[in-house]
């Protein structure tokens, strides 16, 4: 089964697509008939949202925590009217939750150095939770227009104005929709998942995540479509202005504007496994986050000594003033 695609650039339509999103041709009928898996939820329907970080997953009488998984704040239960995009993707957890503790031990024994020498010793895990976080997958062929001032071809000056065009594929790009985990979070796990291998799952919950013991939470997307398109557009953007530089003519440039005509964008809709870890160490909460495929990739932050601090700076200050009276 195909899904509906525009007749005019064959960018992927969506339920509720009143034209193409890359071309804007009118669409004479809604293309739900069409699509086999709707990629949004019509009417009403609950789900638990975060009065602190906003983030907002689905209901689960299972469920009882009255904290946000992500970051332990109050969480109030919300009836949404307008359609809800859903996820269409669930990788399978491929790390335990034994694992995953392991995987934090490991976090709090890692070398940094100004972190305290105790932290393995004294930390304390409060709460291990799965979790869904979500995050749009894409590919899109688009046409590249650019242009810099770049010093060929300057001659007495120090740079000259050129301007081109290139044809480039962007696949497999991971624009997250996550609002429990931040931006450099998702950036750092983003890259240890195999989106190249997706395997569409035939309902919202996958079959693994019924043998890991404990209820996953799955985040929503809580942003309009609109604003979807719009962070996949600024993801495009940044990667083609990466890509631009590759044809710049010459050896320095400045001025650098692209722009881009998306000939065919196709978009995925995936929920990330992971896990949320929260510790504490001398009275205070810390989170890290535990990839649900790769164990070895542990994100989050680590209490620092400050008596290391303090000691850098001291001895930072006396080779200072040494140097200066040296100069004396």
């Amino acid at each position: 089964m195909s899904v509906a695609s525009c007749e005019r650039c064959g960018s992927e339509l969506l339920d509720g697509d009143l034209r193409c999103p890359m071309c804007a041709l009118a669409i004479a009928a809604s293309p739900k008939a069409d699509l086999p898996n709707a990629h949004s939820q019509q009417g009403a329907a609950q789900v638990l949202r975060c009065e602190g970080c906003g983030a907002s997953v689905s209901y689960n009488v299972e469920v009882q925590a009255p904290a946000c998984a992500f970051c332990r704040a109050v969480v109030k239960l919300e009836t949404e009217a307008d359609p809800l995009e859903e996820a269409e993707y669930f990788p399978a957890f491929e790390v335990d939750e034994s694992a995953a503790q392991a995987a934090i031990q490991k976090f709090w024994r890692a070398p940094r150095f100004f972190s305290p020498g105790n932290l393995s010793r004294t930390a304390m895990l409060q709460d291990l939770k799965p979790l869904r976080w979500v995050a749009w997958v894409f590919d899109v062929q688009a046409l590249v227009s650019w242009s810099a001032d770049t010093d060929a071809g300057a001659q007495r000056a120090n740079f000259a104005p050129h301007a081109g065009q290139f044809e480039e594929t962007y696949r497999h790009v991971v624009v997250s929709a996550s609002r429990g985990l931040t931006k450099e979070e998702t950036a750092r796990l983003a890259p240890h998942y195999r989106v190249d291998k997706l395997s569409l799952a035939s309902s919202s919950t996958d079959r693994h995540d019924q043998e890991l013991g404990s209820p996953v939470l799955v985040e929503r997307f809580s942003v309009q479509r609109s604003s979807a398109r719009k962070a996949i557009r600024g993801a495009l953007l940044n990667l083609a202005q990466k890509s631009a530089e590759a044809h710049l003519p010459g050896s320095r440039f400045r001025n650098l504007h692209v722009e881009i005509v998306p000939r065919r964008l196709e978009t995925r809709r995936v929920a990330f496994p992971a896990y949320v870890a929260v510790y504490r160490y001398d009275g205070h909460v810390f989170r890290a986050i535990v990839h649900g495929t790769n164990r070895e990739c542990v994100v989050g932050n680590a209490p620092i000594s400050w008596l290391k601090v303090m000691l850098v700076a001291a001895l930072v200050g006396a080779a200072i003033a040494l140097i200066v009276l040296g100069i004396r």
